[in-house]
């Protein structure tokens, strides 16, 4: 393999762990997102309830 060669693999392999890291931070994010909706949506509801249980 020429140095050329081994340059150019160094490099498309730094890009797809580029492509990866934001890919997996997007996911991340995502998921949070996800987590903090499921978690006020219940907090809603639990506020519903006990309003309606306090009437």
């Amino acid at each position: 393999m020429t140095i050329k060669q081994a340059q150019k693999q160094a490099k498309q392999a730094l890009k797809d762990h580029g492509q990866a890291t934001s890919e997996g931070r997007r996911l991340k994010a995502a998921y949070d997102h996800i987590l903090a909706r499921t978690f006020l949506d219940g907090v809603d509801h639990g506020v519903r309830l006990e309003r309606k249980r306090r009437k």
